[in-house]
């Protein structure tokens, strides 16, 4: 392996109605995604020495690999923010080596890397997708439909938030539109973005993947995957 060195409840805006015509390529590309890695996931192995990225799912991809790949389907412009001792195989480090980001707070909790990862967007970034990377269970057609609803969000100036549903449940990635971006650089703690979804209208976007409310925790959580 490889380290890395150096409010209110919310108002549920209705999910605006989508014109049927092809998404500009222009604008899906203004649309990042940041995948979330820089937690050491110690309920997995308390010793440490197991990281939970790393175990391989069924399709003989680690459960980073899988979250990457998912993500890097549908957002082409993505970064993985990492802590400066996450340990990753060399293999993944040499072919991802130009989309990590590493966090030198990490260790203050996810509204730290959140906030590090924010900070790098570009003017161009119209939004921005918060992924976490032990969430590999999402479906690329889940992404696909959340960044349709951005997009539909932005033009139509509705909520600057989207969050996928499932069965009324709320769930992950979630979609901030760059009016947002200036909170989300202000995050601190381990709490991430929490605060602004209890104090923003959000678009909540119904889906049939139980995917966006699936992450690894524990070992269990590994040996009970689909």
């Amino acid at each position: 392996m490889l380290k890395i060195d150096p409010a209110s409840p919310s108002a549920s805006a209705p999910a605006p109605t989508l014109k049927p015509k092809q998404t500009r390529q222009s604008d899906a590309a203004s649309i990042q995604a940041l995948i979330l890695a820089a937690g050491r996931g110690r309920r997995f192995d308390p010793t440490g020495e197991a990281f939970k990225l790393n175990q391989y799912l069924s399709d003989g991809r680690t459960v980073f690999e899988h979250t990457v790949l998912t993500v890097a389907s549908v957002f082409p412009d993505f970064q993985i923010v990492l802590a400066p001792d996450t340990p990753l195989d060399a293999s993944f480090v040499h072919k991802y080596a130009s989309r990590l980001l590493i966090c030198p707070d990490a260790a203050s909790g996810m509204g730290h890397s959140l906030a590090y990862g924010v900070t790098q967007l570009e003017a161009h970034h119209s939004a921005v997708f918060v992924v976490l990377a032990d969430m590999p269970w999402i479906q690329v057609a889940t992404l696909q439909g959340l960044r349709e609803q951005m997009l539909a969000c932005l033009a139509n100036q509705a909520a600057s938030i989207v969050v996928p549903t499932y069965q009324t449940r709320r769930g992950h990635p979630v979609g901030f539109a760059a009016a947002m971006f200036p909170l989300l650089r202000a995050l601190q703690g381990d709490q991430g973005a929490r605060s602004l979804l209890a104090s923003f209208a959000v678009c909540e976007v119904p889906v049939e993947d139980i995917g966006v409310l699936r992450d690894i925790d524990t070992a269990a959580d590994l040996a009970s995957a689909p």
